[in-house]
Protein backbone atom coordinates (compact mmCIF):
# COMPACT_ATOMS: atom_id res chain seq x y z
CA UNK A 1 0.00 0.00 0.00
CA UNK A 2 2.57 2.63 0.86
CA UNK A 3 4.37 1.88 -2.95
CA UNK A 4 1.09 2.63 -4.50
CA UNK A 5 1.30 6.37 -2.26
CA UNK A 6 4.57 6.35 -3.41
CA UNK A 7 4.14 6.17 -7.23
CA UNK A 8 0.82 8.27 -6.62
CA UNK A 9 2.91 11.14 -5.01
CA UNK A 10 5.61 10.95 -8.09
CA UNK A 11 3.23 10.75 -10.80
CA UNK A 12 1.59 13.94 -9.36
CA UNK A 13 4.76 15.66 -9.42
CA UNK A 14 6.19 14.90 -12.07
CA UNK A 15 4.05 16.69 -14.51
CA UNK A 16 5.56 19.77 -12.99
CA UNK A 17 8.34 21.76 -14.99
CA UNK A 18 12.00 21.12 -13.99
CA UNK A 19 12.51 24.93 -13.71
CA UNK A 20 9.89 25.64 -11.02
CA UNK A 21 11.95 24.82 -7.77
CA UNK A 22 15.20 26.45 -9.43
CA UNK A 23 16.54 29.99 -7.45
CA UNK A 24 16.59 33.19 -8.92
CA UNK A 25 19.91 34.97 -9.30
CA UNK A 26 19.23 38.39 -7.07
CA UNK A 27 20.71 41.51 -8.26
CA UNK A 28 23.65 42.08 -6.64
CA UNK A 29 24.76 38.78 -8.04
CA UNK A 30 23.95 39.16 -10.99
CA UNK A 31 26.00 42.80 -11.13
CA UNK A 32 28.90 41.26 -9.93
CA UNK A 33 29.07 38.47 -12.55
CA UNK A 34 28.44 41.31 -15.28
CA UNK A 35 31.10 43.29 -13.61
CA UNK A 36 33.19 39.97 -13.63
CA UNK A 37 32.39 39.50 -16.95
CA UNK A 38 33.22 43.01 -18.28
CA UNK A 39 36.74 42.81 -16.61
CA UNK A 40 37.97 39.63 -17.64
CA UNK A 41 40.62 39.85 -19.62
CA UNK A 42 40.32 38.46 -23.93
CA UNK A 43 41.29 34.95 -23.12
CA UNK A 44 39.32 34.80 -19.77
CA UNK A 45 36.10 35.79 -20.69
CA UNK A 46 33.83 32.83 -22.02
CA UNK A 47 33.28 31.23 -19.03
CA UNK A 48 32.07 34.57 -16.89
CA UNK A 49 30.29 34.95 -20.02
CA UNK A 50 28.81 31.71 -20.16
CA UNK A 51 27.76 31.96 -16.20
CA UNK A 52 26.39 34.81 -16.86
CA UNK A 53 24.07 33.90 -19.44
CA UNK A 54 23.18 30.90 -17.59
CA UNK A 55 22.56 33.24 -14.60
CA UNK A 56 20.12 35.37 -17.18
CA UNK A 57 17.83 32.69 -18.07
CA UNK A 58 17.26 31.97 -14.39
CA UNK A 59 16.11 35.00 -14.24
CA UNK A 60 13.99 35.37 -17.29
CA UNK A 61 12.22 32.08 -16.20
CA UNK A 62 11.14 33.62 -12.88
CA UNK A 63 10.34 36.19 -14.68
CA UNK A 64 8.01 34.73 -16.96
CA UNK A 65 6.55 32.89 -14.05
CA UNK A 66 5.72 35.93 -12.70
CA UNK A 67 4.17 37.29 -15.50
CA UNK A 68 6.67 40.01 -16.14
CA UNK A 69 6.70 40.19 -20.16
CA UNK A 70 8.57 43.40 -20.72
CA UNK A 71 11.21 42.09 -18.35
CA UNK A 72 11.56 38.68 -19.85
CA UNK A 73 11.84 40.45 -23.47
CA UNK A 74 14.76 42.39 -22.39
CA UNK A 75 16.53 39.47 -20.26
CA UNK A 76 16.26 37.87 -23.17
CA UNK A 77 17.54 40.22 -25.80
CA UNK A 78 20.90 40.67 -22.60
CA UNK A 79 21.33 36.95 -22.88
CA UNK A 80 21.18 37.13 -26.55
CA UNK A 81 24.15 40.55 -26.05
CA UNK A 82 26.17 38.44 -23.39
CA UNK A 83 25.97 35.28 -26.26
CA UNK A 84 27.93 37.45 -28.71
CA UNK A 85 30.63 38.41 -26.52
CA UNK A 86 31.83 34.94 -25.77
CA UNK A 87 34.86 34.13 -27.90
CA UNK A 88 36.38 30.24 -27.22
CA UNK A 89 39.00 30.96 -29.70
CA UNK A 90 40.87 33.20 -27.66
CA UNK A 91 39.78 30.77 -24.14
CA UNK A 92 43.78 29.67 -22.29
CA UNK A 93 42.48 27.11 -20.07
CA UNK A 94 40.49 23.74 -21.41
CA UNK A 95 38.83 23.04 -18.09
CA UNK A 96 37.30 26.54 -18.31
CA UNK A 97 36.40 25.77 -22.06
CA UNK A 98 34.50 22.69 -20.87
CA UNK A 99 32.91 24.29 -17.27
CA UNK A 100 31.41 27.47 -20.04
CA UNK A 101 29.98 24.78 -22.43
CA UNK A 102 28.71 22.72 -19.93
CA UNK A 103 26.90 26.16 -18.37
CA UNK A 104 25.71 27.09 -22.32
CA UNK A 105 24.39 23.64 -22.94
CA UNK A 106 22.27 23.87 -19.27
CA UNK A 107 21.48 27.59 -20.30
CA UNK A 108 20.09 25.98 -23.93
CA UNK A 109 17.65 23.35 -22.02
CA UNK A 110 16.27 25.75 -19.93
CA UNK A 111 15.28 28.13 -22.50
CA UNK A 112 13.63 24.99 -24.36
CA UNK A 113 11.90 24.64 -21.41
CA UNK A 114 10.99 27.91 -21.16
CA UNK A 115 9.97 28.05 -24.87
CA UNK A 116 7.63 25.07 -24.90
CA UNK A 117 5.63 27.11 -22.30
CA UNK A 118 5.94 30.19 -23.22
CA UNK A 119 2.55 32.44 -24.89
CA UNK A 120 2.66 33.31 -28.39
CA UNK A 121 4.06 36.39 -28.54
CA UNK A 122 6.96 35.33 -26.91
CA UNK A 123 8.26 32.81 -29.21
CA UNK A 124 10.11 34.34 -31.73
CA UNK A 125 12.66 36.21 -29.63
CA UNK A 126 13.02 32.88 -27.64
CA UNK A 127 13.40 31.01 -30.59
CA UNK A 128 16.28 33.34 -31.45
CA UNK A 129 17.71 33.63 -27.96
CA UNK A 130 17.59 29.67 -27.95
CA UNK A 131 19.39 29.69 -31.31
CA UNK A 132 22.27 31.70 -30.51
CA UNK A 133 23.41 29.63 -27.31
CA UNK A 134 22.85 26.85 -29.19
CA UNK A 135 25.54 28.30 -31.90
CA UNK A 136 27.69 29.21 -28.90
CA UNK A 137 27.64 26.20 -26.90
CA UNK A 138 28.69 24.20 -30.31
CA UNK A 139 31.43 26.77 -31.41
CA UNK A 140 32.57 26.36 -27.89
CA UNK A 141 32.28 22.52 -28.01
CA UNK A 142 34.54 22.51 -30.98
CA UNK A 143 37.17 24.52 -29.26
CA UNK A 144 36.91 21.99 -26.08
CA UNK A 145 37.95 19.17 -28.71
CA UNK A 146 40.46 21.27 -30.60
CA UNK A 147 42.50 21.03 -27.45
Amino acid sequence: MRFAWTMAVVMLFSGLPVFAARKTPDARKFTQLEARAAQAGAGKQCLPYADLVNNATDLAIAQMQAGAEEQVSTTLRSIQAYVSKIDPGHAKSAKKLKSAEILLGQAAFKLKELLLSAPSEDRPLLERTLKRVNEADSAVLLQVFDR
